[in-house]
């Protein structure tokens, strides 16, 4: 069985540039590095972007259910708001997981 996974950034305004390999994603123990393309945006609007996407192939039998795990690690390397003298606090890594439940 075919899963895409896609991972979209959600913000209101970042500056980054390129960054190869930078995205890892973990499919039911199938990995993945990807390159994040470049944003420049700074609006009022919320911005909502995929950085990355993939197409995992999953042993699923018909009839079967199965919870697989995925994690996504996006070596951000750059900051986020201020800290309460006013500098940038840093932000190295960006990670989230759990899982996805499929039948067939």
């Amino acid at each position: 069985m075919d899963v895409e996974l896609t991972v979209t950034l959600n913000c209101y305004a970042i500056t980054m540039g390129r960054v190869a390999k930078s995205l890892n994603i973990m499919v039911g123990g199938q990995y993945v590095s990807l390159d994040v393309p470049a944003v420049d945006y700074s609006g009022k609007e919320a911005l909502s972007t995929p950085i990355g996407s993939h197409t995992f192939t999953l042993s699923l039998a018909d009839g079967e259910s199965n919870s697989f795990p995925v994690a996504v690690e996006w070596q951000f390397h750059g900051s986020y708001g201020k800290d309460e003298e006013g500098n940038p606090i840093p932000v190295d890594v960006v990670e989230c997981g759990g899982y996805i439940d499929l039948s067939r």
